[in-house]
Parts: C-alpha cells; structure tokens; sequence
C-alpha cells in the first residue's frame, strides 16, 4: 500500500465503500525469505514501479508435471486431469480470468497508490479479482502503517493495537506476497500447500508522476522503518488468525490457479477453451 494520509483520501473512501462488502481480508505468502530477491522480481514484474500492497507470483520451476487430459467439469466446478482433481474454491469467471491472464505474464499485483487511483498490472479494474486484491491492500496496509482507518470495523489479532507510521522525508511501502509452495494428490485430489506467510516494507523514491520506485540501495542496506515492521511482524506471527478471512482464502486461491496454468503452460498444454 502506498497511500499516503494526507493524499486521495476521499477516492480512498470510495474504493472501500464500493468493495468492502465483499469482505474484510488480507494475509500474504512468500516462498523464499530472501527479501532481497523477491524486491528484484516485483521490480521487474511491474517496470520499476514498487507497488506496495498484493503481490501474487507463480514459482519459475514448475510445480506440477502431470497434465494429461486436462480439461474442466463446469457441474462440480473441478479442474480434472488423468491423474487429480482440483475443486474451484473461487467462480469459474475469475478462474477463467486468471487462465487468460497466465498466458501473458507470472504474476499478479494490486496497489492503491499515492494518487488515490489503483495499479493493476494487466487485470480488469471492474473485475471481482480487482477488488479483492485491493481489498486485501487497503486492510492490511492500514495495519501495516498504523493509520487506523478501519480501526471501528475490523479486529485485530489479539485486540492488537498497531504502531502508527510518522511520514517522513524516506518514504516506503508495504507489500505482501503470495505464493504456492507445493502440491500433492490426496485421494485423487490436488492439495495446494500455501508458503511461508510474509510480509514487508520497503523504502521508495516518489516520482513526478505520483508512482514510487524501489530504493534499491537503501534496500541493500537493510533500512527499515521500526513501526511497519513491528505492525507486519504481528501479522506474520498470527498467521492463522488472518487466514480464516474469506478474501484470504480468494486471494490464496488465485496463487494456486495462476501456479497451475503457469505450469500447464510449461508443460505445453494450450489452456484456451479449458474454463469457459
């Protein structure tokens, strides 16, 4: 999230107005705990703008190798294949959305920026994915900073009271990444095994045009801001609270659609046509 207190705050409202009946969530996931690495690749994901937020990416190695005769059963909602079943937790329009998406890049991203308009990275702004995804930004990242906006309507883990972030002259974002960290076949069902939960702030320099960029060398040398970082840490350790959130299941369930078309797509499967 990269909304500054004092800038678009009434498009802020009005996001929120429009998609907070969805529900209230957010929790993220990152498979290496090189913080490091994962900056580069959001980076590069979306040409140097740092993005604070939702950062969903497909592991490069793939995942899963076994494809034969894949192929979708729209009465029980199940990806299938020779070998498993995968049951849609998530509609078949975002699924078949997030199959179209995965021919063009490995990743998903959603941020509410300091010009109180959102960046996308390549998906539907009037799309439920959307805003879920910004769903997930606006909550977590008013924890993350401490602003307290929805202080009156959401509870904290453990009635957690977070640390509020002072702006300053070194600006930064909070992003939360999540990732698959593995599969396997339970009684002919495709289980999904969600990575490490993650989350991190991250210095930026502010553009002219209101995006930021990663402060790469601010990055290398570790900088951090003490109130993010304690309010990230409490998300981080209550892990189990935040993901019983529906949005975080949503969120969790586009990793695993966009991992399985990545991989399908590795092993050369063409997924036109396969979720109608």
């Amino acid at each position: 999230m990269t909304v500054h207190p004092a800038r678009g705050f009434a498009r802020f409202l009005t996001c929120v107005a429009t998609t907070f009946c969805l529900g209230l969530s957010v929790l993220a996931f990152a498979q290496s705990p090189n913080v490091g690495n994962m900056v580069s690749e959001v980076s590069s994901a979306t040409k140097g703008v740092a993005p604070g937020g939702i950062f969903v990416s497909a592991a490069k190695q793939p995942l899963l190798t076994s494809f034969d005769n894949l192929r979708f059963d729209i009465e029980k909602r199940q990806l299938l294949t020779n070998d498993w079943a995968y049951q849609l937790t998530i509609s078949q329009s975002e699924a078949h959305m997030i199959f179209k998406l995965a021919k063009q890049q490995n990743f998903m991203a959603a941020d509410v920026n300091t010009k109180g308009d959102s960046n996308l990275f390549g998906i539907p702004e009037d799309s439920r994915i959307a805003k879920r995804l910004l769903i997930a930004d606006m909550i977590l990242g008013d924890i993350g900073k401490g602003w307290g906006y929805f202080a009156p309507l959401y509870q904290t883990a453990n009635n957690y009271e977070p640390k509020v972030w002072e702006p300053s002259a070194r600006a930064f974002s909070v992003f939360f990444y999540f990732q698959v960290a593995s599969f396997s076949v339970e009684n002919k069902l495709l289980i999904a095994k969600p990575a490490a939960l993650a989350g991190f702030s991250i210095p930026t320099l502010r553009q002219r045009d209101g995006n930021r960029l990663f402060d790469m060398p601010a990055v290398a040398k570790g900088v951090k801001d003490e109130a993010i970082e304690a309010n990230t840490q409490h998300i981080m350790q209550n892990e189990a609270y935040y993901r019983r959130e529906p949005a975080v299941r949503d969120v969790q369930a586009y990793a695993e659609l966009l991992q399985i078309a990545r991989d399908a797509l590795s092993a050369g499967v063409k997924l036109d046509g396969i979720i109608p």
